[in-house]
């Protein structure tokens, strides 16, 4: 890694910097096919994978530190790319490492905190990611062949918008601090798997937390709430085998079965830590 800083002011600091790293190859010994070749036949070898990462940003403070921004650009090619492919089989499901090609993944990252008061504040980000493969080796659409048509697939659990917002303030309260946090989260879309046939929702999740801390005290009392609209996420999309022994039909054109499990819907509750 190589980098550069520049301080022209005490609130300024401008850097860029240059990283490149590599994932070890392996063997694929988690393969089984039960004695058929529709997935990937006998476990085979993967190449390291290779990663050039070139980044540029701005981190400034304003109004004596009670207000500071901070803008990244960034920009990663990687070779020989390991994707861990998911393949319906018989047997179930064969997770099979290949090195799928060439990809370029960059974007830009804001993130933006604003103190109003000594006891109010609020903060907020954004970020955008866009990426695309530059050359494949793999069948990834799964059609028998390398073609056109597995270079425009879709870089899988890339989504191209996230966004949020978070407030907290701090009350003097009963003689003690009452801190109140609410903060709102936004993801798009995005395939999960590499024949982009599983897909992971958008989300908007919505939390809050309320705690109090008695001056002096070694504990303290919260109550919260994770994702108060009860959004319906869930943490994979795993395409399944399209047979009865998975749930699917076996009919061609229908949607077939999937893996996929629900993340935690809306919770409250409450906590009591201690401190020793």
């Amino acid at each position: 890694r190589v980098g550069i800083q520049w301080e022209p002011n005490p609130d300024t600091n401008i850097y860029a910097f240059f990283a490149q790293g590599f994932r070890a190859g392996g063997v694929n010994f988690r393969t089984t096919t039960l004695g058929t070749a529709l997935a990937s036949g006998a476990p085979v070898a993967f190449n390291p994978e290779e990663q050039d990462s070139y980044e540029i940003g701005w981190k400034q403070d304003f109004m004596d530190g009670r207000a500071r921004l901070n803008v990244a650009l960034f920009h990663n090619t990687i070779d020989n790319m390991q994707r861990e492919t998911n393949v319906p089989d018989p047997a179930g499901v064969q997770q099979v490492i290949v090195n799928a090609g060439e990809a370029t993944i960059q974007g830009a990252e804001l993130e933006a905190r604003w103190a109003f008061t000594d006891n109010f504040l609020v903060s907020v980000q954004v970020g955008y990611t866009d990426g695309e493969y530059n050359e494949v080796t793999q069948d990834l659409d799964n059609n028998g062949i390398v073609d056109g048509g597995d270079l425009d697939q879709l870089i899988p659990r890339l989504a191209e918008w996230t966004y949020g917002a978070t407030a907290i303030y701090d009350l003097e309260i009963f003689g003690g601090i009452l801190s109140s946090r609410l903060s709102y989260n936004h993801r798009d879309p995005s395939v999960y798997n590499d024949t982009n046939t599983g897909l992971l929702a958008e989300a908007d999740i919505v939390d809050a937390n309320f705690t109090y801390s008695p001056d002096g005290a070694n504990w303290s009392f919260s109550i919260y709430g994770d994702n108060l609209t009860d959004e319906a996420t869930w943490g994979g999309d795993t395409v399944l085998p399209d047979s009865p022994l998975f749930g699917g039909d076996g009919i061609p054109g229908n949607a077939p079965p999937t893996f996929s499990p629900l993340n935690e819907v809306r919770v409250i509750g409450a906590s009591l830590r201690m401190r020793y």
